[in-house]
């Protein structure tokens, strides 16, 4: 759970410093893979929107399109 805020968190932070987000594939995979069900049960309760289509198969345009964010 962890991992996933500090990596959802750190894009919006470069989105608001303007600076890129490149988190590395492994780590976006990792929390792909163990967050899944975190992100879900924060969605059941609002706190995160409804999951978007990705603008990629990138594992970190797919991470955002999950999280319900998108890269811009």
């Amino acid at each position: 759970m962890r991992v996933m805020e500090l990596v959802l968190h750190a894009h919006d932070l470069c989105g608001g410093l303007g600076v890129p987000w490149a988190p590395s594939d492994s780590v976006v995979e990792y929390v792909l893979a163990d967050a899944a069900p975190a992100i879900e049960r924060i969605r059941a309760v609002g706190a995160i929107g409804p999951a978007l289509v990705p603008d990629s198969d990138r594992p970190a345009d797919r991470l955002l399109a999950f999280a319900g964010r998108s890269r811009s």
